[in-house]
């Protein structure tokens, strides 16, 4: 199959500016990434999406964050590590092997339908996954 050149180009960019293992996925003609060793990938519901990445940025806990098309759910991605079960709601960590559809990066016009909320960062400057799951966590009263 046919790689679209403006989709080599994004994973390009990727893999160059941010140090994101991004590959090209010709069916969707959107790049993605593995979630494993260098990338986690949690999947919230839009509602509580807001309120954690709230408490991130309060807690200074780095991640990027995309949209899926519908604006339904959002995608928090950050650097793997030893986390409890991820927050009250129950929220999925993609597993290991998964890979996850991203939006074009910022200025470079991709038609996937999902939008980034927070930009992407080099990945050594991504938080990792307990902390962004320790923000996660119901807070006591």
């Amino acid at each position: 199959m046919r790689i679209d050149p403006v989709l080599q180009m994004v994973c390009t960019r990727y893999r160059e500016r941010l140090g994101w293992p991004v590959v090209a996925d010709p069916a969707n003609n959107s790049p993605r990434i593995f979630v494993g060793d260098l990338i986690s990938a949690v999947v919230v519901p839009v509602a509580e999406a807001k309120a954690l990445l709230s408490r991130a940025l309060e807690a200074d806990v780095r991640c990027a964050v995309f949209s899926d098309a519908l604006g339904t759910r959002w995608t928090f991605l950050v650097r793997p590590s030893l986390a409890p079960l991820f927050g009250s709601g129950g929220f999925p960590v993609l597993a290991r092997g998964a890979y996850v559809a991203l939006p074009a990066l910022p200025g470079h016009p991709l038609a996937t339908g999902l939008r980034w909320v927070v930009e992407p960062q080099p990945l050594d400057t991504l938080s990792d996954l307990a902390g962004l799951a320790g923000v996660a966590a119901p807070r006591a009263a």
